[in-house]
């Protein structure tokens, strides 16, 4: 035990400055020169600096031109996000919100981290400015959330043996196969945690972050200026607003980026923060015995519709639309549809209710599953109730509702979803 404390100890001031971590101070000194000559003069001034010069060069990673030196401070980033007390600058911040709201909560692990961050809205603004500005970077590389680094071990070694790190390539190939049977349960809910977090705000999703800035100018401008520098506001937000401009998105990168996010608020409705706050009552009143996950609460509510509270509805036919347009992000149905999609629908892009339309045609055949036969009738069922929920209606008739239905297209009002009107007329 005291080795292992003398050992930490030594860890922990390395990375607190860089002049006592050999390889950084080797391998990085070029970049600390080009990107942090400020920080590294308040550094070398002092007896022992207050980490000013890691904390610089963290926020600069993707600045770093020396391959070497880039992974080495991904490597004390990992430290820092393992042992706050290597990272001054949150000691020094969020000393009192520790001692606040995770007094009995041990060190090492990440876990007062994770202590802080569930506490997030509430944390003081200088411990909030550093607690977002680490998770910011730490989006960028698994090896930055090293829990998750270690709980996933086996399961990047199985899904993603030949990806390399940075630019969030590991952590997006995990999310990806979050819901396949043979994925780990505890890295599983290693992701979910995760996802759940980095759902709050669009900067802490490296891929929308890096790819989505034009367009979210473009688009949900006035969204992303209520926003906080530190993440204050309404959680969700903008990534919400780009979900639903997702069809104005011009950036193929941005376009990517969405997909994988309604990807993920589709498996769990815990991933879309705005559904969350307006559904909450309602989960617990039609959904309680429902176990998040697999699309199963997205399910309880959608055949609940027409029950639900007036803004739960909204928020959950916005849901129930994007599920109509890509069989992806029904994960129900493309459990139970596997093979059928395999069998009779591999050609078939999935986009516009293609391939739900492909399933359709085949719902009936005599080798398709029961369950998925059940599944796409209780879909058609649902989207015969209104035209928003079949996208190829909704494009090829886009004119004649526009001409003969106008009327009843215009009247249609928050809270009479899946009345019909457009589809009668």
């Amino acid at each position: 035990d005291d080795c292992k404390a003398e050992i930490q100890e030594k860890i922990t001031n390395a990375a607190q400055d860089y002049r006592l971590d050999w390889k950084v101070k080797t391998k990085c000194i070029k970049d600390i020169v080009a990107l942090c000559p400020e920080e590294k003069k308040v550094a070398d001034s002092s007896f022992f600096e207050s980490g000013v010069v890691i904390s610089c060069m963290k926020k600069q990673l993707g600045k770093i031109s020396d391959k070497t030196c880039k992974n080495e401070i991904v490597r004390v980033a990992g430290v820092q996000a393992e042992h706050i007390s290597a990272n001054k600058p949150a000691m020094d911040k969020c000393a009192t919100d520790i001692a606040n709201f995770c007094p009995n909560v041990p060190k090492g692990q990440g876990k007062i981290q994770g202590c802080l961050r569930s506490h997030l809205s509430q944390l003081s603004p200088p411990c909030r400015a550093q607690e977002f500005s680490d998770m910011k970077v730490e989006s960028a590389d698994i090896m930055m959330k090293p829990k998750m680094a270690r709980t996933c071990k086996p399961a990047i070694k199985k899904f993603c043996p030949d990806l390399t790190h940075g630019d969030a390539r590991i952590f997006d190939c995990l999310s990806e196969h979050k819901d396949d049977d043979d994925m780990d349960a505890a890295c599983a809910e290693e992701i979910q945690a995760d996802e759940e977090l980095t759902a709050k705000d669009w900067r802490l999703k490296f891929g929308v972050s890096h790819q989505c800035e034009a367009d979210i100018d473009d688009l949900c401008a006035t969204e992303k200026a209520s926003k906080g520098e530190s993440g204050e506001g309404m959680e969700g937000v903008v990534l919400q607003c780009l979900v639903d401009a997702r069809k104005k998105i011009k950036k193929s990168g941005c376009k990517v980026e969405i997909n994988k996010l309604m990807k993920s608020q589709a498996s769990n409705y815990k991933n879309n923060p705005q559904l969350v706050a307006a559904c909450a009552t309602d989960v617990g009143t039609h959904c309680s015995d429902v176990e998040p996950g697999h699309g199963r609460v997205h399910e309880c509510l959608s055949k609940k519709i027409k029950s639900l509270s007036l803004s739960c509805k909204s928020e959950e036919f916005l849901q129930m639309v994007a599920s109509s347009e890509k069989v992806v992000l029904n994960p129900m149905l493309k459990s139970v549809c596997k093979t059928t999609l395999k069998k009779k629908c591999e050609d078939v892009k999935d986009e516009d209710g293609a391939l739900m339309r492909c399933l359709e045609d085949h719902a009936d055949d005599e080798d398709t599953p029961k369950l998925c036969h059940d599944a796409v009738g209780r879909v058609t069922k649902t989207k015969n109730q209104d035209f928003r929920l079949n996208p190829l209606l909704s494009k090829t008739c886009e004119a004649d509702i526009n001409t003969f239905c106008a009327e009843e297209k215009q009247s249609m009002q928050q809270g009479d979803e899946m009345g019909g009107k457009v589809m009668q007329c």
